[in-house]
């Protein structure tokens, strides 16, 4: 009880001073939870600590410091800080691609819309640095007869500060009217081609964000 009113004591003390002073912020949550960890800290010592050596002491409890500084480190970062953590990204069924690089694309553009086969691109938003063959990109191209046409949808979960946490990203196959569809309800997203010798497309994979 006297380790309880000290530990009380003295979290009371600075939040008062952080009440009058107007530095940081008080919290009843805070006095609380501080008094709790200065009890589970007088616990430890009592009954963990108090028997050994004054080297075993020191180890053990440099251990049970970096363990809880640790965790309460990280739980601060996710709370106050989470874009200083790097955000998950995850993969699903990137089979599709079926042994094809998903991001040794020719070029990305807007797409406008697909219809009778052929792919519309809005001028003037063709990136095509990646551009393996020697023809100048153009604002539509041909499906290819073997054409795979994908759908990548980006899925992000955010953090209680509104930061992304985990990017999911998933990819699904779809035949050309599905995919033509998807774009005319997504008005004008961004599509990734791979054009092959022939100047026509042999992959399309078109972007849908999720949860924005």
């Amino acid at each position: 009880m006297v380790a309880a009113a000290i530990c009380l004591f003295v979290s009371l003390s600075f939040e008062l001073i952080q009440l009058i002073t107007g530095w940081g912020a008080t919290d009843i949550d805070d006095l609380i939870l501080n008094t709790i960890g200065g009890v589970i800290g007088v616990f430890i010592y009592t009954f963990l600590l108090k028997g050994l050596d004054k080297k075993a002491q020191i180890s053990l409890a440099t251990l049970l410091f970096l363990v809880v500084f640790g965790i309460c480190g990280k739980m601060s970062l996710y709370l106050y800080a989470p874009n200083i953590l790097p955000a998950e990204v995850v993969y699903e069924n990137e089979a599709v691609f079926k042994g094809g690089e998903k991001d040794s694309y020719d070029l990305s553009a807007l797409c406008v819309g697909i219809r009778d086969g052929v792919i519309y691109l809005e001028e003037g938003s063709i990136n095509a640095e990646q551009m393996k063959s020697q023809q100048d990109p153009k604002e539509q191209y041909t499906l290819s007869d073997d054409a795979v046409l994908i759908i990548k949808r980006m899925a992000y979960q955010y953090s209680p500060n509104g930061n992304i946490q985990k990017t999911t990203v998933s990819y699904t196959s779809v035949d050309e009217k599905s995919a033509m569809e998807i774009v005319k309800v997504e008005e004008n997203g961004f599509v990734d081609l791979w054009i092959n010798d022939d100047n026509e497309c042999e992959m399309f994979v078109f972007t849908v964000y999720e949860g924005k």
